[in-house]
């Protein structure tokens, strides 16, 4: 390490430390410290620069007022400093402490060691028949019955191969599962947090694997206004029922007490919105329930039947050559460039349309947009303890009022409750000494649309979204139903996670509900990205009705991209189904030519 990278790292880690200790009592440790800068490290490039910027303006100030670097000055002198650099630099500063706090958190609340897994199978050919970029369940399903049939497939994975850990997101799991270790964020005019998953399997390997069988108007809806051809019901009924022939999926009973799905049924009954048990990605053996994700099961048949895995490996650009051959060219300098003849792209959306976009395919009105299932964020305080901070989220949604919004638990662990609250002390400090009888329910809907613009020069892309202020009538009707049924089923109070934290009683959350005035006023995060590329055989279809790219032969988009519809429900479930449907119609038309 170089005396500057050294600086910057021990300014870094003082700071943190610092600003950790106004908020919070524990004593920091190194070890702790060390992970949350390679937390950092991985986060996405704008948020990143944001706090290596504020870094940077720390020493300044620090040499020109003490001559010495923030990290040897005493905290009087620090305090000092950091009082005069809040007042100049107010917003990036807030941000800047919410963030470092946020990974310290994430880090130090809930350790346990993911192990990497090593392929043994060495890539050692330069050409494939068929090359599938991306291995979440839309890149594994298209490669393990393309391999079946056929075989001589090769899958391309960014990320790297790990073991499921045993309990909800430990703090190792973002740093080497998920994209920008989580940190990922839409700039304008809606800031929205998204993520995704960066490894073998994807996000089915990180997410709760909730199975939702999507709705019989979704795919009307979608088949009518993009003209998609064999997309009725009853085809997408038989498509699903041979799907899950080959991946078993439950309705768990959750016998755990330290869980509030007691309460939240309890409330959706005595309101009259029922919540219904969804189905989850699982198997029982022995009585015990275990996660059927991608590398469980379809990359795991895969393998056995001699399918090839190049992971840690990013495809960066792809080539059309004149004699029908697709180059997919990597940043793994050691093995360059792939060729083949049949191409998938199944990064998932965001992913996907970067490549296209930076191997100059079409034009913008084709692709470069995408939408999220934003979600609004409340905290419940029951009388009882609910949680013992790695509880998985249960499996009880409120579906009555789709399209227009769901209601269910999101992660609820320690960390995720402070995190939440960090700009209020008052609130922090009552999460501090009640978490166990607390959770996070949101509040998911199906609006709003986002771009994907590339920085020239740069090689790099930030994300807009926008949410039209005439839905902030669904949101705060989404709002008052969550909370009666959070109350009917027993919470003392609940804390609205907007801009403003703001604590509700039985008695007034309805007046608080309807003073707010603006979308801006409310704080959305998202885990679910899809789009927006159309299928169809409409002109506006940039694929046909089974994902092959109209003007060009022999590739395919095959993943969450061809999502245009608003969906709401949770994706996998869709995902896979239309995955599973447009290559069994490939393969079905390549044995004909065959």
């Amino acid at each position: 390490m170089i005396l500057s990278e050294k600086k910057f790292y021990l300014n870094f880690v003082h700071y943190t430390e610092f600003i950790y200790k106004k908020s919070f009592t524990k004593k920091t440790k190194n070890f702790y410290l060390k992970k949350t800068f390679l937390h950092f490290n991985k986060i996405d490039f704008v948020p990143k620069k944001i706090v290596i910027i504020i870094i940077n303006l720390i020493t300044i100030i620090s040499k020109i007022f003490y001559r010495e670097e923030f990290y040897k000055i005493n905290h009087n002198q620090k305090n000092k400093m950091c009082f005069y650099l809040n007042y100049i630099f107010g917003f990036l500063t807030k941000k800047t402490n919410e963030l470092l706090i946020s990974l310290y958190l994430i880090q130090s609340r809930n350790i346990e060691i993911i192990r990497e897994i090593k392929i043994k199978k060495k890539i050692k050919k330069k050409y494939y028949k068929f090359i599938v970029i991306g291995s979440g369940p839309a890149g594994s399903i298209t490669a393990f019955n393309l391999q079946k049939e056929f075989s001589d497939v090769l899958l391309i994975e960014q990320g790297s191969y790990y073991n499921i850990p045993k309990t909800k997101h430990p703090g190792e799991e973002f740093i080497k599962k998920w994209e920008n270790s989580g940190v990922l964020t839409t700039l304008y005019p809606n800031q929205i947090n998204f993520s995704s998953g960066r490894c073998l399997g994807g996000g089915s390997e990180i997410n709760s694997g909730l199975y939702h069988y999507p709705k019989k108007e979704f795919f009307e809806k979608w088949q009518k206004q993009n003209k998609i051809r064999n997309f009725n019901f009853n085809c997408i009924k038989k498509i699903n029922k041979n799907l899950l022939k080959k991946i078993s999926i439950n309705k768990l009973i959750n016998t755990n007490s330290n869980s509030s799905y007691k309460e939240f049924c309890k409330g959706s009954k005595i309101n009259n919105t029922l919540a219904e048990n969804i189905s989850k990605l699982a198997e029982k053996k022995n009585g015990i329930y275990k996660k059927n994700s991608m590398t469980k099961t379809f990359l795991k048949e895969f393998t056995n039947l001699n399918g090839d895995i190049l992971i840690n490996s990013t495809v960066v650009r792809i080539l059309n050559s004149k004699k029908g051959i697709w180059e997919v060219i990597l940043n793994n300098k050691k093995k360059g460039s792939l060729t083949c003849k049949y191409l998938f792209l199944c990064a998932g959306s965001t992913n996907t349309q970067k490549l296209l976009i930076n191997s100059n395919f079409s034009n913008k009105n084709y692709f470069n947009k995408f939408k999220l299932h934003p979600m609004i964020k409340v905290i419940p305080k029951f009388k009882r303890n609910v949680q013992n901070g790695f509880n998985d989220v249960h499996a009880y949604q409120i579906t009555k009022f789709y399209p227009n919004f769901i209601l269910g638990e999101a992660s609820s662990g320690k960390q995720f409750l402070e995190m939440s609250v960090l700009d209020n002390k008052k609130i922090l400090d009552d999460v501090k000494n009640n978490w166990k009888k607390m959770s996070i329910y949101h509040s998911t809907f199906s609006f709003g649309s986002g771009k994907i613009i590339k920085l020239p020069f740069l090689k790099k892309y930030i994300y807009t979204y926008k949410i039209k202020n005439n839905e902030l009538s669904n949101i705060k009707f989404s709002l008052k139903t969550l909370c009666k049924v959070l109350f009917n089923g027993g919470a003392e109070y609940i804390y609205l996670i907007n801009k403003e934290k703001i604590k509700a009683y039985p008695s007034n959350f309805e007046k608080i509900i309807n003073s707010i005035n603006h979308i801006k006023d409310l704080r959305f995060s998202s885990v679910h990205i899809l789009g927006k590329i159309e299928m169809g055989e409409k002109d506006f279809c940039y694929v046909d009705s089974f994902g092959k790219i109209k003007k060009y032969e022999n590739i395919y988009i095959n993943d969450s991209s061809l999502i245009s519809t608003p969906l709401l429900q949770n994706p996998q479930g869709t995902i896979m189904i239309l995955a599973y449907r447009n290559i069994m119609e490939f393969i079905k038309i390549l044995k004909k030519k065959e």
